[in-house]
C-alpha cells in the first residue's frame, strides 16, 4: 500500500513535471511487483487451507470407518497441511513491517529487492511528535552524565532562547576514532524545532563548584603547568595542578584562589615579573 501510495504521488508529480518519467514509472513498477507478490502469497496460503480442508475431511472419514492404519495417514496428512499453512502465514507476515508505536515517518532507506540487514535502519520515525537530541560527548564527560539530568539547549552559545530538555539515555561505548559517545535527549514538542536542526547543549554535571580559567591561560613547560597571576600591574608565575575540560575552559584544582587575575591574551610571551596593562576580558 506505501509503494502504490508513492507511485501515485509520483504519477501527479510527473504531470507537473516535479519528478522525471524514469522515476514516475519505477515508483509504478514497484508497487506492480509487491502488489503481485502479495497477491501471490495468498494465493499460496488458499491453495494450503485447502488441502488442509480435505485433509481434515479424509481424517474424519478414516476414523468413522476405517482403519487403524488409514486414521494415522489422515491425521498425519492433517499435520502436513496445517504446518504448510503456518509456514506460508509466517513468510506472509514477514513482508509486513510494523511501527512499534504511532508516528510520522520522515525518513525512508528501504528500498524494493533488498535485504534487511540487523542494526541498519529502514525508516526513521518520529514517535507520537516526539524528538529527540543527539548530542557527542568527550569519553571523560560521558560518565558524569546519567538518565533524567535536565539539558538546557540553545539555538546558539549565547542565545537567552532556552528549551529544557531530559537525558533519556547514554551510549554504552565511545567511537574509537573521535573518542566521543552519544547522549540521547528528550525535547518537548515545539513549532521552533523541527528534525535536522543543530543546538547548544550545557548538561550540568559538576557535583560542585569548581574553579576554572580559560584554556588560552594554561601554559605547559617541562611537564607542569602554569599561569601567569597578575598582580600591581606585574605578572608572577604561578604552578597549577589541571583538572576536568570544560569546553573553553580549565578547571585549576591547586595553584589558584578565588578571584585572582591571570593573563590571557598573550599570555605565552610574557616573563616572570613583566609589567602589563590590565584588560577585563569579556
Amino acid at each position: 500500500m506505501n509503494a502504490e501510495g508513492i507511485a501515485k504521488r509520483y504519477a501527479g508529480l510527473q504531470k507537473v513535471g516535479a519528478v522525471t518519467d524514469v522515476e514516475a514509472q519505477n515508483g509504478f513498477t514497484e508497487a506492480t511487483a509487491l502488489r503481485a507478490e502479495y497477491n501471490k502469497a495468498k494465493q499460496q496460503i488458499q491453495v494450503a487451507r485447502e488441502a488442509y480442508k480435505q485433509a481434515q475431511e479424509h481424517f474424519k472419514l478414516a476414523v468413522s470407518g476405517g482403519s487403524k492404519e488409514d486414521v494415522s495417514v489422515s491425521q498425519a496428512a492433517v499435520l502436513q497441511a496445517q504446518a504448510r499453512v503456518d509456514k506460508l502465514s509466517a513468510l506472509l507476515a514477514q513482508t509486513i513491517i510494523r511501527a512499534p508505536e504511532d508516528g510520522l515517518i520522515v525518513k525512508s532507506e528501504a528500498r524494493h529487492g533488498e535485504i534487511a540487514v540487523a542494526g541498519q535502519p529502514i525508516f526513521t520515525l518520529v514517535r507520537d511528535n516526539r524528538l529527540e537530541l543527539k548530542v557527542n560527548v568527550s569519553e571523560t564527560q560521558l560518565l558524569l552524565i546519567h538518565p533524567g539530568q535536565m539539558a538546557e539547549i540553545r539555538p546558539r552559545r549565547n542565545s537567552q532562547e532556552v528549551i529544557i530538555g531530559k537525558v533519556r539515555e547514554v551510549s554504552p561505548s565511545v567511537d574509537a576514532n573521535s573518542r566521543l559517545g552519544i547522549v540521547h535527549i528528550d525535547i518537548p514538542k515545539s513549532d521552533r524545532i523541527i528534525p535536522g536542526m543543530f543546538f547548544h547543549v550545557d548538561i550540568d554535571t559538576a557535583k560542585d563548584r569548581v574553579l576554572a580559567v580559560p584554556k588560552e591561560a594554561i601554559l605547559d613547560a617541562d611537564g607542569s603547568s602554569y599561569v601567569y597571576v597578575v598582580e600591581n600591574d606585574r605578572v608572577k608565575k604561578v604552578e597549577v595542578e589541571t583538572g576536568e575540560d570544560f569546553d573553553n575552559n580549565l578547571e585549576v584544582k591547586s595553584g589558584l584562589k578565588p578571584g585572582q587575575k591571570v593573563a590571557i591574551s598573550g599570555a605565552s610571551f610574557l616573563k616572570d615579573g613583566d609589567r602589563v596593562n590590565v584588560v577585563d576580558h569579556q
